[in-house]
């Protein structure tokens, strides 16, 4: 009777050790789903914040090349006069310009 009961202490001892470690994976795990879960929500809410700051730096950068090449295509407004006369579309006279002298 004596080596019955030591025998079911050992066995009970051991259901005891074996839930504890049962226990102890099962938070671990627990613990180590939780974090892999933070992190992909955290790399989806990364990922689509890049993707809008992404959109819209090329959104501003479209626009000021818009910006840009209006700029480049506006004609000066210049009108030359010839004795009191616009020469724009005129091949009568020719237009003499001399360049001022350097005072040395």
């Amino acid at each position: 009777m004596g080596n019955e009961q030591e025998l079911e202490s050992r066995i009970k001892s051991l259901e005891d050790e074996q839930e504890k470690s049962h226990r102890f994976f099962k938070y671990t795990l627990t613990a180590i789903t939780s974090i892999f879960i933070f992190v992909g929500v955290l790399l989806a809410v990364l990922s689509i914040y890049s993707n809008t700051e992404i959109s819209n730096a090329v959104r501003d950068m479209e626009r000021k090349f818009e910006v840009l090449s209006n700029q480049a295509l506006i004609k000066p407004k210049l009108e030359i006069f010839y004795d009191g006369q616009p020469i724009s579309g005129n091949t009568e006279g020719t237009l003499v310009i001399h360049r001022a002298k350097k005072d040395k």
